[in-house]
């Protein structure tokens, strides 16, 4: 029961204390509370659950495709995030996208439905024009995070995409939900930072911890498989990657640069940079990142887009 039932029932009850209502209309009185109370917000939540995830049960994985869950508040996010996960795997995968919205005391079927068609009106144009399949979810909870990792980890979805923290003080980007997501879902998550994104036109991936490569090489790989030639990596100095690593994932060679012929100028020159998440948390606990060599503040300072990867193996 919502707070609007408990208050009811409230007055109610002082009012037949009082003497104020009899004991009949009493009993009237809360049985339409009752009613009112179910037919709006924990009914339509029922209703929408149950249709969603018959929805994708029935369809998930029905090709043996890998899965994204693309999770957003925003309207227009969601949109940009369909755009990133197409960019990457194209047609070979499920997608699947999630909004979530707290519950609100004056939530009827009606408005429900206007407003899921607007929420996902970006996102449905964008995948109706990329000829890709799109199963929506949408549903009223006052957990969003607990609901968004519940579905993830029940799903068993491939990898889950999110757009960074909006942050008023701080750099933080993975702060609040974010962090308590990542830190709870068994599938691979990329969190993007969105500074203008349209295509991958070119590519960066910052390598650092061997434990991240095998997630940054792949979504490399399949980058590369898309045409996208432009690929550079750049890694710490005496921690270079095997050849054996680089040809298991990418078709034709890529450009190797180790930190200390590195700078904020070239950096900036990508359309998309990938890193992986405990990179990212040490260059969070140190902005001046050693893979600038003039120890430039970095990624505050860059101009291109950053999709952070975390594998469902990675220790942190």
């Amino acid at each position: 029961m919502n707070t609007r039932g408990i208050m009811e029932l409230v007055v109610l009850n002082i009012g037949y204390d009082l003497g104020i209502i009899s004991g009949e209309l009493f009993t009237l009185l809360v049985l339409m509370g009752l009613i009112s109370t179910l037919t709006s917000s924990p009914l339509i939540r029922i209703l929408l659950v149950k249709k969603e995830k018959f929805v994708t049960d029935t369809n998930l994985k029905k090709q043996n495709l890998p899965s994204v869950l693309i999770a957003f508040g925003p309207p227009q996010s969601g949109s940009t995030l369909l755009l990133l996960s197409y960019s990457i795997f194209k047609k070979s995968c499920e997608y699947s996208a999630i909004h979530l919205s707290p519950v609100s005391e004056k939530i009827t079927i009606e408005n429900t439905g206007k407003n899921s068609k607007e929420i996902f009106k970006p996102i449905t144009k964008l995948a109706e024009e990329k000829l890709v399949s799109l199963q929506t979810i949408y549903h009223h909870t006052n957990n969003i995070t607990s609901e968004i990792v519940s579905l993830t980890n029940s799903k068993d979805y491939d990898y889950l995409i999110i757009g960074a923290a909006k942050t008023l003080f701080g750099d933080n980007i993975l702060g609040g939900k974010v962090d308590t997501i990542v830190s709870q879902v068994k599938s691979r998550v990329g969190i993007f930072l969105d500074r203008g994104f349209k295509q991958i036109s070119s590519l960066l991936i910052y390598y650092q911890n061997p434990i991240e490569s095998d997630i940054l090489f792949e979504i490399g790989g399949m980058i590369q498989k898309d045409g996208v030639q432009d690929i550079n990596l750049v890694y710490e100095k005496g921690n270079e990657p095997s050849e054996e690593k680089l040809r298991k994932y990418f078709s034709k060679g890529i450009r190797a640069t180790s930190t200390d012929k590195n700078s904020k100028k070239i950096m900036n020159r990508f359309s998309l940079i990938l890193i992986g998440y405990s990179h990212w948390l040490e260059i969070s606990s140190d902005q001046t990142d050693k893979f600038l060599s003039e120890k430039e503040e970095w990624p505050k300072e860059t101009n291109s887009s950053i999709l952070i990867l975390k594998s469902d193996g990675d220790l942190y």
